[in-house]
Formats: structure tokens, sequence, C-alpha cells
């Protein structure tokens, strides 16, 4: 996921230890924080399931 689909590591010019750790630590807040706010929207109003069963 950080090598393909628009983000590339190596673009930044990162070196420093921390500088990296701490992009890595907010890109995973992120990701969390993404996943928690679509279960709640997913609990409020469930997707719709079609006639196929799918959603």
């Amino acid at each position: 996921c950080l090598k393909t689909r628009g983000f590339r590591l190596e673009d930044t010019h990162l070196t420093d230890g921390r500088r990296i750790s701490r992009l890595l630590s907010l890109l995973t807040l992120a990701t969390v924080w993404g996943l928690l706010a679509g279960q709640i929207a997913a609990r409020r109003t469930p997707p719709k399931i079609k006639k196929h069963g799918r959603l």
C-alpha cells in the first residue's frame, strides 16, 4: 500500500528515522480513524443488500 497506489515512501526523501516513524504513525492513526468512522456509519445506516445478495 505504501509503494503503489500513489504513495511512494522513497519519494519523500526522508532519512531521519524519527521522522519516518512519525509519518508512519500518522498514517496508521488516519487508517484506524477511517476504519472506525466507516464502521460507525455502517451501524447507523446499514448498507442495502441487493437482490443478488451483494452490497
